[in-house]
């Protein structure tokens, strides 16, 4: 199928011809995939079912008999993309969504893995050999599937269990659905979450303080504090104190995780900062995949003609402009030739989500894991960077009065998912 999409894609003669078999509302060519995007593999074999027939005419037509496909491998690419399509619905909607989506990646795991195993049920009780063989592939894919997942969660899992927490859709609820049991007791993520309030709330700006479900100035607290010297503060103090619980007590409410926040921000200023920054990482390494699509482009144009260095700033820059890069790959399709699904495929990108607060601060005050006032405690919580974030979570856990067995700072955590996506801007340090 990739050989017939060069043979007719890089001849307009070729292509003309192979367009004249088709109706006059049809006119669509074959596609050839990149190799380092698994998911354009997938739409250039579904693009050559919707053309088989026209496929078998043309090589029956030319005499072209080394690219005729048999009705027993046209069935092979139909499983093929059967089996397969879930993960590019899945991935497709993760790349379209402009609202967070990080707190559905142990749902989108296990749903994934339930796919895989319907289709294998169907397969095992097939007895053709390459039916059996796909069978195989497909034991293999879930093994894979399974060790990312289990990795994941082993070295991100509070991270990926807290921020399911903070979805107001989930809450504790979310802990109690079968495709979340990778997650654990939802008692061990509310004290997760306690930890992560608790190394926020020194940050805080007083500026944006509430007082009675209100934005304060400094002028507006220093009169609380004269009118009112004990009542108006203590009582923000004490709410301050328990954002976790008044949060969690609410009950889960079905509205976007963004919106939610932002009605949310003057009530729990502090767990709305912890929110923002840990709903803003990615579910999908995108960066990654489109970072690769970008190399592969400008090795193809001029890697016989530039060095090293310069390669990697061009490949770089021209990721940076990404926005300009897609409007021009999008310019080089003929949006009339190309179906909904591949035209879905050319347009769409990850969108980087929006602040959940309205409210922004100075870079000052936007630091969130600053050093703290006493020097012994900012040394030892550079020690605790240099961890790893879970091999000893209960040890760190056991001692909560010690400022030295605080658990890590989550932004360390936060930055850490991050870079393996290669797209989200870090938390300040």
């Amino acid at each position: 199928i990739r050989s017939f999409a060069k043979f007719i894609n890089e001849n307009p003669q070729r292509s003309d011809e192979f367009l004249s078999l088709q109706p006059a509302g049809m006119q669509l060519l074959p596609l050839t995939d990149a190799k380092n995007r698994w998911n354009s593999a997938l739409l250039m074999l579904k693009r050559a079912s919707r053309l088989q027939r026209y496929i078998n005419q043309y090589c029956g037509k030319n005499g072209n008999l080394k690219f005729r496909v048999s009705n027993i491998e046209w069935r092979k690419i139909e499983y093929v993309v059967q089996v397969t399509m879930p993960f590019v619905h899945f991935t497709m909607a993760l790349l379209a969504s402009k609202d967070a989506t990080i707190h559905r990646a142990c749902f989108l795991f296990e749903t994934l893995i339930v796919q895989i195993d319907k289709s294998i049920e169907v397969l095992g009780a097939k007895s053709a050999l390459w039916k059996q063989k796909l069978c195989r592939a497909l034991v293999g894919m879930k093994m894979e599937l399974q060790e990312i997942h289990e990795k994941t969660f082993e070295d991100f899992g509070v991270m990926y269990g807290t921020v399911t927490l903070i979805a107001p859709q989930y809450k504790v609820s979310a802990f109690d659905d079968v495709r979340s049991s990778c997650l654990g007791h939802a008692e061990r993520y509310i004290e997760y979450l306690k930890i992560f309030h608790l190394q926020y709330r020194p940050q805080m700006p007083t500026s944006l303080s509430c007082l009675n479900g209100m934005s304060c100035s400094p002028q507006l607290l220093e009169l609380e504090q004269v009118l009112h010297p004990l009542t108006g503060l203590v009582a923000n103090s004490m709410s301050q104190n328990d954002e976790v619980g008044q949060y969690l007590r609410e009950g889960a409410e079905n509205i976007s995780p963004r919106t939610y926040w932002k009605d949310h921000q003057c009530e729990w200023p502090v767990l709305t900062r912890l929110a923002r920054d840990l709903l803003s990482i990615p579910a999908t390494g995108g960066g990654t995949e489109r970072l690769f699509a970008v190399a592969e482009n400008i090795y193809h144009l001029y890697g016989g003609h530039l060095d090293e260095p310069t390669m990697r700033d061009l490949v770089m820059y021209t990721y940076s402009e990404e926005s300009k890069s897609d409007k021009q790959l999008v310019n080089l399709v003929d949006h009339n030739t190309v179906g909904d699904e591949e035209w879905e495929e050319f347009g769409s990108r990850t969108e980087r989500p929006e602040p959940i607060s309205d409210d922004e601060w100075t870079p000052a005050a936007m630091s969130v894991d600053e050093c703290s006032e006493d020097d012994g405690n900012s040394h030892a919580a550079t020690v605790i960077l240099e961890s790893p974030p879970t091999d000893d979570l209960e040890q760190h856990l056991g001692d909560k009065g010690d400022d030295s067995s605080l658990f890590p700072p989550v932004t360390w955590l936060i930055n850490s998912i991050r870079r393996r996506f290669l797209g989200g801007a870090t938390v300040t340090q």
